[in-house]
């Protein structure tokens, strides 16, 4: 089972890979987290190809172990997840963002996702999920069970969640 059918097991909403092709249907949710794509991409986010920004990938990862996500109810997008899978290592699961859509905040569907996230990674066989959050995040992670590394990093602030 990939990731994505995992996700469809453990997630009640719809999800969609996310593709240049698709990616206008579903580009709300990232038009109302501006200050997210700001602070996790630079100032020079180009309005025109965020999707060529998200689907990046860092040297030498496998395309395959991307998973680029719109969540979806009814037909519309209500979050976006981006995963990668084996890394930083080989079994764990980085999870690059979590963005709900800004007109839903604050109203659960975070929680509810990151919840559906651990358990698909854990029916997929990852045995960590591992993600680097903002300071305006922190709280969020932690009331989810995840733990703060000891990992210093000048962007973001390093958290762990144990599968086993």
């Amino acid at each position: 089972m990939n990731l994505y059918e995992a996700l469809r097991q453990t997630l009640p909403y719809d999800i969609v890979v996310l593709t240049e092709d698709n990616f206008e249907d579903f580009r709300e949710v990232f038009d109302t987290n501006r200050e997210f794509l700001v602070e996790g991409y630079g100032e020079l986010i180009d309005e025109k190809d965020i999707f060529g920004t998200i689907a990046q990938l860092v040297d030498g990862l496998d395309p395959a172990d991307k998973y680029l996500a719109a969540i979806c109810q009814d037909g519309a997008a209500i979050a976006a997840v981006d995963l990668l899978a084996n890394s930083p290592a080989k079994g764990e699961l980085y999870l690059s963002f979590l963005v709900v859509h800004g007109d839903l905040q604050g109203r659960g569907f975070g929680g509810e996702i990151a919840e559906g996230i651990v358990a698909a990674a854990g029916l997929t066989g990852f045995t960590k999920i591992n993600l680097g959050s903002f300071d305006n995040t922190t709280q969020f992670w932690q009331k989810q069970g995840f733990m703060q590394t000891d990992s210093k990093n000048s962007d973001f602030i390093a958290f762990y969640r144990s599968l086993t």
